[in-house]
Formats: structure tokens, sequence, C-alpha cells
């Protein structure tokens, strides 16, 4: 009794290994199909959410994003908060349009706020330093610059009153083509996938 006690137990051992050693295979095989979500998920985006855009906040970030997808950077630098009548007319009449947010998933946004009486943090004034260095922006509060992937500029508009549709028109050179939004990767359940195309293939 004792011999096919000490045998189970050796068996339930075993299958206890074997079915640990299949659970971490499959986790593995999972982090491993879904490598790009898990390398997206834990880079660091630099990304903000304001007035009602989704913008990219470094150089770098925004010339990675553009030299990946193909696009061209869009530079917006405002004065916030202030008796700044281009930042102003930016937040209130551009930035809310139909127009602008397609122009903001066509290029890649990258903002510069410099918002009155609030001090960021060393990395954002050190994100915000290298890109007011690099398009020359100084006191140009207002200032719209189309970029390459490479980050050297194309051109600029100068916003003072123009609506939205003489700004695109002007910044594209009237060539503005309007593009579909960047997709990111999402988590997927690779074994559904297996079973979906097993499935087509059974029927």
């Amino acid at each position: 009794m004792k011999n096919i006690e000490a045998r189970l137990q050796v068996l339930f051992g075993k299958f206890m290994k074997i079915v640990f050693l299949l659970i971490a295979a499959l986790i593995l095989y999972a982090l491993f199909y879904n490598r790009a979500f898990i390398i997206y998920k834990f880079t660091p985006q630099h990304q903000v959410k304001r007035y009602g855009i989704t913008w990219r906040t470094s150089l770098a970030k925004a010339k990675q994003v553009a030299g990946e997808h193909g696009r061209e950077i869009m530079v917006v630098y405002i004065n916030s908060n202030a008796d700044n009548a281009a930042s102003n007319h930016l937040i209130e009449d551009v930035f809310s349009s139909d127009e602008f947010k397609d122009m903001a998933i066509t290029y890649i946004p990258l903002l510069v706020d410099i918002r009155k009486d609030v001090t960021p943090s060393p990395t954002e004034k050190g994100a915000m330093d290298e890109i007011i260095k690099q398009f020359d922006l100084g006191d140009k509060f207002g200032r719209v610059v189309l970029a390459g992937a490479s980050g050297y500029e194309t051109r600029h508009v100068d916003v003072q009153t123009e609506t939205v549709d003489v700004l695109r028109d002007k910044l594209a050179d009237g060539k503005y083509v309007s593009k579909p939004p960047i997709t990111h990767p999402v988590f997927r359940n690779p074994f559904k996938k297996r079973s979906a195309a097993r499935d087509k293939t059974n029927s």
C-alpha cells in the first residue's frame, strides 16, 4: 500500500511539473506573439492630451514615429494662459476644428506650450528647450512649423488670425493630403487566432 502511495506521489509530482512547464511555455509563447505590443507598452511615448489633441512632447520621439510611418512633423509653439493673441487664436479657434484634428492625425503633432504660472519639470523643460533651439522659435509664439522626419524645417506659418483652412494650405504649400490614423500594437490572443485559422481550413 505504501509503495502504491509513493508511486502515486511520484506520478503526481511529474504530472504537476509537466503542467507547470506547459503553462510556462504557453505564457512565453503569448508574450513572444505580442512582443510588439509589449515593447510599445513599456516604451515611453512622450505624449500629452491637451486641447482635445494627443501631442508628442519629445523631438526625438516625434522623429522616430515620423520615420517609421512616413509622416511629417507639425510643431506648434504657443504661450497659453497669457495675453498672447496668436496663441489664444490657435487654442480657441483652431485646435477644436475638425480640419486641425485631421492635420494632427496626418502629421505627427509636436507641442511646445509655455504655460503661464506653470513650472515644467526638468525633463519637460529640457524637451521644450531642444525643440525651441532646433526650430529657432525664441519668442515666436503662434508659429506652426512643418518638418521632415529628420527634424529639419520645411516651412512655417506665423499664425495671426488665419482660419484653419488657410493655415493648412500655407503649411502644406497647397498640397495637403489627409492620411489615416497611425495604428498601435494591441494585445492579441494567439490561440484564438490559430483556432479561427483552423476552423477556416476545416470549412
